[in-house]
């Protein structure tokens, strides 16, 4: 067994062993005791202990107890001893002897050294609870007093050898009765020592002083003995003031898996889930054979089942360990990670830099900027203001300032005035025109400092209104938003990219003046605007050693003041080794500082070392994804789940294709938020593979939570590339491989199933590349063949040059492309129709060739007559992927006016095809509104009569209600309305009881 890096920081060092000695701070510890000798001055009385000291010593220790405590002229062990013991040593200060012995070593190992140290803490001993000093008096045996000893076994660790033989020599003659114990603790590599002291503890009933042991037994023997001997003192934390599992990192340091048996005596005894955990973790360090039988044996026992799960993928990882020695030189990062060798932080530099006024410019286009100056009314202020005065806070609606006549008092009392004057409702609302968006409308800039004041109430409404204004005041605002506030991330991002040159105006003072969080913010975006091709433009504003101190910064030391600890169930044993680039094996170590950096890191703000790791991709994602198979394997830990996250920065395609299946099934397993999750790792891996898994849950997926989260990442693509969700759509249908198997000749057939003559003695990667390509296809088949049909009834149109690129060209889109009837359209209006022939040109319904201008839409039936078509499509044995052609249409009943159509009111289907209609087009509305069915022009409205959410009903009956519309339905689209009552009589056709 060799130790992990998280188990040799929970190690007490000794002599010779893998840990330094520890160091202490000096100044701390002083002022502690300080505080504690104010409080412990008469306990027990100066007199009583003066005169237990020798007469020569009494003077000494009266100039202890009354001067200044780290001030030590002439060490007297004796006096000292005398001195702790007034200050709450031994045995009398129960919660905090521990930390009063343990400072006071420290100070004394400054003072006069190690061995001075060992020999005033053995003097001390000899104290009773009353201030007595008799080695024969009995003592407290029950409370173990620790403290002091662990902190001189540390400094022991690394004194030199002849005060360390000075100090054993004076622990020989010295230690007496249970204290030799103690002592035995302090020097564990003495085996004598050790011995004598593990025998006395076994032979008493009780000896809570002998816990420390636990850390000094040489053999496994003797741990199992100990453990054995000291389990019940496991639920007695609170009485001791200290832990016994503290003790046990050392002696699997020092024994391996020899302490394999004490643990799992102490795993069997323990209680307390936190306890189980911590000992299943222990036993997860090791390599006995017993450890995995062991955990599986207590699968059921909920503390301990996590760890069994992640102890399991042992089996089904061990055949991709990473090897014990290294085949090369690993990558500096991951062998000299920066956590290992901190900077020291250097002292900012500070320069005066004075720059232009830039113009403040709200950024309205002219059509909404007109649009919300005509829905703001005129009116006279007299009202108003006589109301100021006389109504309490949460009264007054900002936007009523705006339709002031009294201008200049309309905009002093919004700057002047608290956010608890306004009222709240009205500052969040954001309906069609928000608070902000009217007084920038009406005041400009003016009104920036009552927009900041109200900051706080109504962040997502001001901040959505603050990204149109291009000033230098509000870049402060900004940079703090970008840097603690994650959901305005990416709105504070865009407005740095799109005002940089305000931007720099407003940081750079900040960011060059005094220490403080504002300097902070202003540095992290001013270094973030400089990775994005500012650098120029900041050196031209502020040349100076001060900018180039903040630019040259370098990100791998933005560390966490504690890095964590990695769990029990990480394993880099197990995992799948990367390579580096030069082919190099990473070794257990560099795959641990792997995981260190995906767990200091977020989606938001991921580690700069992670993308600087100088491994191959492919090995990277495979190690990716064995990690994220072991924290599935613990039951996926939600505090630890940087083991999914690492999919985001390392998964790449393949763990896009394995993960979006899992995400489709994890809301039916309670596991929604593990699949809101796996969502964004989608969207930050954001490949067109990625994005296309994404945007597939987008259109169809059980969850509606799920598919609306997916949606809003999708909107947030197509706005980034300024495309519509339909281009956008588009653009990330999948290119399916089949160069391959092109020679088995691969086609497609009218459902995108893929068809090829692949005989069985073909190579093994040929078969697997077909079934890859049969599951590549499922998944992209529903999505394109709902996709085209929901274009075919929401009339969505293309333009000739995009109907080319990215349908026709499209090597898997052009298999349903061929299938169906194109029409050229102007204003809407159908003027000729075509189909794509086998070469890629253009056909009309005489089988000529046509040109194509212009703009391409579906045919519908309603649009014009297909019938000339069926026979055209019957003679090239054409199938259609969908009805088309042969497309039922329905119309309203003659002269029918209104709303509502209730023809299938009240009629009781089983909810499953209710479900159904989702794939026909339907979204989920809320939960009093059934089904919504969004169409281009106008909207339908499907209740159903019980009223409950349909994720709900999926197993039950529900009655139909009405059908209503957003207009009069003789004013809405033909084929929306058609549509609309297709998918109705679909139902009909399921029902069950008819009203």
């Amino acid at each position: 067994m060799e130790p992990s890096v998280s188990l040799l920081k929970k190690v007490l060092a000794w002599r010779g062993g893998p840990v330094p000695a520890p160091s202490y701070d000096l100044k701390k510890a002083v002022s502690r005791l300080h505080q504690v000798r104010a409080l412990e001055a008469l306990k027990p009385g100066f007199a009583q202990l003066k005169a237990q000291v020798e007469p020569q010593h009494q003077s000494l220790l009266a100039q202890r107890v009354g001067g200044s405590i780290d001030q030590i002229e002439s060490f007297v062990p004796e006096v000292e001893a005398a001195l702790l013991c007034m200050m709450g040593g031994n045995d009398r200060a129960w919660d905090r002897a521990h930390e009063i012995g343990a400072d006071m070593v420290y100070l004394w190992c400054a003072r006069a050294g190690v061995v001075g140290a060992t020999h005033a803490l053995l003097l001390n001993m000899e104290y009773t609870e009353g201030g007595e000093r008799s080695r024969d008096a009995a003592f407290n045996s029950f409370f173990p007093y620790i403290g002091p000893w662990k902190a001189l076994r540390g400094q022991l660790a690394g004194a030199s050898q002849s005060d360390y033989d000075q100090a054993l020599g004076l622990a020989r003659r010295l230690a007496w009765g249970q204290v030799a114990w103690l002592a035995a603790f302090a020097f564990p590599t003495e085996e004598d020592l050790v011995d004598q002291a593990v025998s006395e503890v076994l032979s008493l009933p009780q000896a809570m002083r002998g816990l420390g042991l636990l850390a000094s037994a040489r053999t496994g023997q003797q741990f199992a003995q100990l453990c054995a001997h000291l389990k019940n003192y496991l639920a007695m934390e609170q009485w001791t003031g200290i832990k016994l599992t503290d003790y046990l990192p050392s002696s699997m340091a020092r024994l391996g898996d020899e302490s394999f048996e004490g643990l799992r005596v102490l795993g069997e005894s323990a209680e307390k889930a936190g306890h189980k955990r911590l000992l299943g973790e222990l036993l997860c360090e090791l390599s006995h054979p017993g450890v995995g039988p062991w955990l599986q044996a207590r699968i059921k026992d909920k503390a301990y089942a996590p760890i069994a799960h992640a102890y399991a993928a042992k089996s089904t990882l061990s055949s991709q360990s990473a090897p014990a020695e290294p085949a090369g030189e690993q990558p500096t990062l991951l062998s000299r990670p920066p956590w290992d060798h901190r900077l020291p932080k250097t002292r900012p530099l500070i320069e005066t830099v004075t720059l232009p006024e830039l113009p403040e410019v709200v950024h309205f286009s002219p059509a909404r900027l007109q649009f919300i100056l005509e829905h703001t009314k005129q009116r006279k202020s007299t009202k108003y203001r006589e109301l100021w005065d006389e109504l309490p806070n949460d009264s007054f609606f900002p936007e009523e300032l705006c339709e002031l006549d009294d201008r200049a008092w309309a905009l002093k009392v919004w700057n002047e005035s608290p956010a608890r004057r306004w009222n709240p409702y009205s500052l969040r609302n954001n309906y069609f025109i928000s608070v902000a968006e009217r007084i920038l409308a009406c005041f400009g800039t003016q009104g920036l400092p009552g927009l900041l004041t109200c900051l706080s109430v109504a962040p997502d409404v001001i901040y959505a209104a603050l990204s149109l204004v291009e000033s230098a005041r509000l870049a402060p605002v900004w940079a703090e938003a970008w840097a603690t506030k994650k959901k305005f991330r990416k709105l504070a991002s865009g407005w740095f990219l799109r005002y940089p040159v305000a931007a720099a105006h407003g940081l750079l003072p900040l960011a060059l003046g005094p220490a403080g969080k504002p300097r902070g913010y202003a540095e992290a975006a001013l270094r973030w605007l400089a990775a994005r091709g500012q650098r120029e433009l900041l050196y031209k504003l502020a040349p100076g050693p001060a900018l180039e101190q903040i630019l040259s910064y370098d990100p791998l030391q933005e560390l966490p003041a504690r890095m964590p600890a990695l769990p029990a169930w990480f394993r880099p044993d197990l995992a799948r080794a990367p390579q580096t680039l030069k082919g190099v094996t990473l070794t257990c170590a560099s795959m641990s500082n792997l995981a260190f950096m995906a767990a200091i890191s977020s989606l938001d703000a991921p580690y700069p070392g992670l993308f600087q790791t100088e491994c191959e991709p492919s090995s990277l994602a495979a190690f990716a994804w064995s990690v994220f198979e072991q924290w599935l394997q613990a039951g996926g830990p939600p505090k630890e789940d940087w083991g999914f996250r690492i999919l985001a920065y390392w998964g790449g395609d393949e763990a896009a294709r394995r993960l979006a299946p899992e995400l489709r099934k994890w809301p039916n397993q309670g596991l929604s938020a593990r699949a809101a999750v796996g969502l964004d790792i989608l969207r930050y891996l954001g490949s067109d593979v990625a994005l296309t898994h994404l945007h597939g849950i987008a259109l169809k997926v059980r969850s509606k939570a799920l598919q609306d989260k997916a949606l809003e990442h999708i909107q947030e693509v197509a706005e980034e590339r300024g495309l519509s969700l339909d281009e956008l759509g588009d653009r990330l249908v999948p290119y399916l491989e089949t160069e391959s198997l092109a020679a088995y000749g691969v086609s497609f057939d009218e459902l995108l199933t893929p068809v090829a003559n692949i005989p069985k003695s073909a190579p093994a990667e040929v078969q697997e590349a077909w079934k890859a390509l049969k599951k590549d296809a499922k998944t992209v088949v529903s999505v394109q063949l709902a996709r085209l049909e929901l274009a075919l009834t929401s009339r969505r149109r293309w333009s000739s040059e995009d109907f080319r690129e990215l349908l026709v060209n499209h090597p898997l889109l052009i298999h349903l492309v061929r299938r169906l009837v194109w029409g050229i359209y102007e204003d809407d209006r159908l003027i000729s129709s075509f189909r794509v022939a086998e070469d890629g040109t253009y056909a009309n319904a005489a089988d000529q060739l046509v040109e194509v201008a212009g703009t391409v839409g579906l045919v519908h039936p309603l649009d014009g007559s297909l019938a000339e078509w069926r026979q055209i499509l019957a003679d090239y044995r054409i199938l259609q992927p969908f009805a088309q052609v042969d497309r039922s249409v329905h119309h309203l009943p003659g002269g029918f006016e209104g709303r509502e159509l209730d023809l299938y009111e009240g009629m009781s289907v089983h909810a499953g095809h209710v479900l159904a209609l989702e794939s026909r087009g339907w979204r989920r509305g809320d939960v009093e509104s059934g089904c919504l069915l969004e169409l281009q022009r106008g909207s339908f409205r499907l209740d159903l009569n019980e009223g409950i959410p349909l994720e709900q009903i999926s197993g039950c009956v529900v009655c139909l209600g009405k059908l209503y519309a957003d207009q009069e339905l003789h004013l809405v689209s033909p084929v929306q309305v058609s549509e609309a009552i297709r998918d109705l009589e679909w139902l009909s056709e399921k029902k069950l009881i008819s009203a």
